[in-house]
């Protein structure tokens, strides 16, 4: 999966990584009060940030597609787009990027609902036919249902 033409997990995991880094230290840089706030609880505020802008432009493309794309209503089905491939593949990259963040965040970010929410999230992709690309335009929405838990732990 990871080495197919078509998937290209790796690079979008690398990016969550590099705005998680980058954002924590923009934020301790530049953010006095978040300076102030405790170690953890920083990490926990990134990582919900970054979760953040993953569901947003999840979002965005599956709204694209759903709007714009007329060969969608023609099969849907049998329907394959270059925009529902990079948001397929984000989505997984950011799996992969949020599950190995709480392995290494144990202490702080490690949640059994958000295991399991990743482990039936990934499952999908076994379950589902590549080709019979329903299933890949419904994805990106399902995976953001999770968006409140989310959005709660930040407030």
């Amino acid at each position: 999966m990871i080495y197919d033409q078509n998937y290209q997990i790796i690079p979008f995991f690398f990016l969550f990584t590099i705005i998680f880094s980058s954002s924590l230290r923009l934020f301790q840089k530049y953010w006095k009060e978040f300076r102030n706030l405790d170690p953890h609880v920083q990490i926990q505020f990134v990582s919900r940030v970054v979760s953040c802008i993953n569901a947003l432009v999840i979002t965005l493309a599956a709204a694209y597609v759903l709007l714009t794309d007329d060969k969608l209503y023609a099969n849907k089905l049998v329907y394959t787009s270059p925009i529902l491939t990079i948001a397929y593949n984000l989505v997984f990259g950011y799996l992969l990027y949020d599950f190995l963040c709480m392995l290494w965040y144990r202490n702080i970010l490690f949640d059994w609902q958000f295991v399991l929410h990743h482990l039936v999230s990934s499952s999908a992709n076994k379950t589902s036919n590549r080709r019979y690309q329903m299933m890949q335009n419904k994805l990106p929405i399902e995976q953001n249902i999770s968006i409140p838990k989310h959005a709660q732990k930040i407030i």
